[in-house]
């Protein structure tokens, strides 16, 4: 058996209303001889007579038809297998099944779109020209990622929204004290990564000012959501500078892993969601996959760039 940017307000406002909305629903598919289905978890067999709810995506060849789960699992049956009618509803598809087929290669492009979105958000390197240059450079890179680096640790369920306004506000102004020191240079790459960083935990604030604010339990759920992503999103910051910080590229692995966690965040968004998720539907995936699939993305990312 298989196991199975910020947002603006407008956008949030988007949201709700497609809570309301109904998702596309499925064809049932009657097999005619025993078989087996073929998905990225392995195989599964059927017998006569048995059957499946799936949405139809695509023809593989001409003989292999691709079907996805109502959990997002693709699946490949061989066509021979299917009954006549479910094999004239793939070949002579009726209007609104040509619109779903269409739907479906819109939504493998929004998966590229995706993955590839995700390998741009880790696609610095750490490198030379990105350490302190001097000792004095070096004083300030650490104490910039200390107070970075008490904020993140104070993040977690007991942390109030006042409290983590008023951290926010010292620890910002802590940093930008320390970027003014005098005879220092900070590599635009630290300095890029700590902004970010900062503008992360400000967009998560007034995520968590709408979260208090909102008055329907999804919206407040998906606003605390952003909020808790855009934590996440500051660690990936605070690791690249960390590592700059302390002149050790093999971060790189740590970083990957982190985006990797973002990502699983958003699909677990989109399986409680799926009818107004704004993110596309992956198949079942664990963090370990995820992380390998982040990594080869970047590394296509990086030899596009060069």
């Amino acid at each position: 058996m298989v196991k199975a940017v910020k947002l603006t307000r407008v956008t949030k406002a988007i949201w709700i209303l497609c809570l309301l909305s109904v998702g596309a629903g499925a064809h049932t598919w009657t097999f005619v001889q025993d078989g087996s289905i073929e998905t990225q978890g392995g195989a599964w067999s059927f017998k006569k007579g048995g059957r499946i709810d799936a949405e139809f995506q695509r023809m593989k060849g001409t003989n292999t038809v691709v079907l996805r789960r109502s959990d997002g699992v693709l699946c490949e049956v061989p066509l021979a297998v299917l009954c006549d009618n479910d094999q004239d509803f793939v070949l002579h598809p009726p209007e609104d099944t040509r619109a779903a087929i269409s739907k479906a290669s819109n939504e493998k492009l929004k998966i590229e779109r995706y993955w590839r979105s995700h390998g741009l958000n880790i696609l610095d390197d750490i490198e030379e020209a990105d350490f302190p240059n001097s000792e004095k450079a070096a004083a300030v890179y650490r104490s910039i990622v200390t107070e970075m680096k008490q904020l993140n640790d104070a993040l977690g369920p007991e942390m109030t929204h006042a409290r983590f306004s008023d951290l926010l506000q010292e620890k910002a102004f802590a940093v930008d004290k320390l970027k003014q020191s005098k005879g220092i240079t900070l590599s635009r790459s630290f300095l890029r990564h700590v902004n970010e960083f900062f503008r992360l935990l400000s967009n998560s604030r007034d995520d968590w000012t709408d979260e208090k604010k909102g008055e329907r339990q999804e919206y407040k759920e998906y606003c605390a959501f952003l909020r808790e992503k855009g934590w996440a999103q500051a660690g990936v910051q605070l690791r690249y500078c960390t590592g700059m910080a302390e002149r050790t590229p093999r971060v790189l692995s740590e970083i990957i892993a982190a985006e990797a966690a973002v990502i699983q965040s958003e699909q677990t968004m989109a399986r409680k969601r799926p009818a107004s998720s704004p993110y596309p539907l992956l198949h079942a995936m664990t963090l370990e996959e995820i992380t390998e699939r982040l990594r080869s993305e970047r590394g296509d990312a990086m030899n596009a760039r060069n």
